[in-house]
């Protein structure tokens, strides 16, 4: 992935519509994604295909707008219907010294390089074929993305990609002398490519080579680089360097031996090398990370560089000396990785994916920790979280609460200054059986309360019910 683009850390729109039929356990699903996103619900619900799923795109998207498409454009710029190809359509318009690519044209060409992208950042982010991921029992599974642009994907014996961009977005062309071969720009609501004539006499291939790699810069950018926190992100921090050092012994006999290697998803694999190459310079999340680290864990994380040739190690520091991490507390290794994104890793902008966040937290850090959620969206961080917990939710809904408040009152109630969250800027989703077998995901009610918890009521409405018989017998036949 190209982790690198000019794009990424800038301010983010923070908007996208995500459609899916039939798609892993998911028989519908309806996500509205903002900078918090929700997603609640029972284990095996399709909580983790969802968080995977938007993680593949955003990820496939970046590098598509950083990726040098030659090796892309003549096996799939072509339409393989009725023999039409793209580069030929491309070269009919440059006899023209300024032309501007007509949306069918731009739509066809963004799809066809897009495609194999997008269908290899699925296969490796789910460890899978794309077609082993449509719901059992169905044939085809359907995804729709949507910003200002519309990205759709048929999943049957293969994967077909179609993408409809911004209508409002002109693509023109102009040819003429330009030292730099291509230059592309923003002029008004156009994006501009400037190129120099000689691209007239290049091979058609080529040519369409360029303009694709100038229309897919051109895609729109809601979120900026995503990041995945698994949910067995404390036992991979505790291991990664074992692991780390496994594999790069076994790759450096690759030749001699023919050993298994493990497979692993994406999400896990990019984890774990970022755990291995840490950046050296502080994020500007460094001092959101400081608080962290005094509110949760009572200590500090930090790097000690063991040798020159293997990854640092974590340690657990506290006043009167450092605890390697796999001696500290569970709570202290599952907010570790957290921590290190926040202090060296994320850029403002960025998607933090995190499973279960509230994982080896006692119900008090659970709702201290709904505080550091309101400061990272608070500070342009952009959030998504899939949760069983009542305790989070219910904490979130008091920081939903403060967002009404005007300062005066949040400080008389005890909140910090950014301690808050607006509604606009939260998307609860609810996921739950459909009665035949799989599961519906749907956004979840919201109101001046905030986030409607009535489905934890409805699980522990029994318990409740059965702990006052208790009580009863208690107060019957208790001494």
């Amino acid at each position: 992935m190209t982790k690198d683009d000019p794009s990424r850390g800038a301010e983010s729109k923070a908007s996208l519509r995500v459609d899916i039929s039939d798609f892993g356990p998911i028989s519908k699903g309806k996500i509205r994604m903002k900078p918090l996103t929700i997603l609640m619900g029972p284990h095996n619900s399709g909580k983790s295909y969802i968080a995977t799923l938007i993680y593949s795109f955003l990820s496939s998207r970046a590098e598509a707008r950083g990726t040098h498409l030659r090796q892309f454009a003549r096996p799939h710029l072509r339409s393989g219907r009725g023999g039409t190809v793209l580069p030929a359509s491309v070269k009919k318009l440059m006899r023209e010294d300024s032309f501007t690519i007509p949306p069918n044209l731009a739509n066809r060409i963004v799809s066809r390089a897009f495609a194999p992208i997008w269908k290899d950042a699925i296969e490796y982010s789910f460890g899978s074929p794309a077609s082993e991921l449509v719901r059992i029992g169905q044939k085809t599974a359907k995804i729709t993305m949507t910003d200002s642009d519309v990205y759709k994907i048929v999943i049957a014996d293969d994967a077909r990609i179609s993408v409809r961009m911004n209508g409002a977005k002109a693509h023109k062309c102009k040819l003429g002398k330009d030292s730099r071969m291509i230059n592309g720009r923003n002029a008004g609501s156009a994006r501009v490519l400037h190129a120099d004539k000689a691209l007239r006499t290049a091979s058609s291939g080529f040519a369409a080579e360029y303009v694709a790699q100038f229309l897919m810069g051109s895609l729109d950018w809601q979120f900026g680089h995503p990041y995945y926190l698994p949910a067995s992100r404390s036992a991979i921090l505790q291991e990664h360097r074992t692991l780390a050092a496994s594999l790069i012994q076994r790759a450096a006999r690759a030749g001699i031996d023919r050993p298994e290697m493990p497979r692993m998803t994406e999400p896990v694999s990019e984890f774990i090398s970022d755990l291995i190459d840490i950046p050296d310079r502080p994020g500007p999340f460094t001092a959101l990370a400081d608080d962290l680290e005094r509110g949760l864990l009572g200590g500090r994380i930090g790097l000690l560089q063991t040798d020159g040739r293997s990854s640092p190690a974590l340690v657990y520091k506290l006043a009167d000396g450092d605890v390697p991490l796999h001696r500290s507390s569970s709570t202290v290794s599952e907010m570790a990785p957290l921590s290190l994104y926040l202090r060296r890793i994320v850029r403002k902008g960025d998607l933090l994916i995190i499973e279960e966040p509230e994982a080896h937290l006692h119900i008090s850090s659970q709702m201290l920790f709904a505080k550091y959620i309101a400061k990272m969206i608070r500070q342009g961080l952009n959030l998504l979280i899939t949760t069983h917990s009542f305790a989070l939710m219910e904490a979130v809904n008091n920081h939903l609460i403060a967002g009404c408040m005007d300062p005066a009152s949040r400080r008389k109630a005890g909140m910090g200054e950014g301690d808050y969250l607006l509604h606009e800027e939260v998307s609860p989703h609810l996921c739950s059986q459909d009665g035949e077998g799989g599961h519906r995901i749907a956004p979840s009610d919201m109101d001046e309360h905030g986030i409607s918890l009535q489905e934890f009521v409805k699980i522990t409405e029994p318990f409740y019910e059965l702990g006052i018989k208790m009580d009863e017998w208690v107060a019957q036949n208790g001494s």
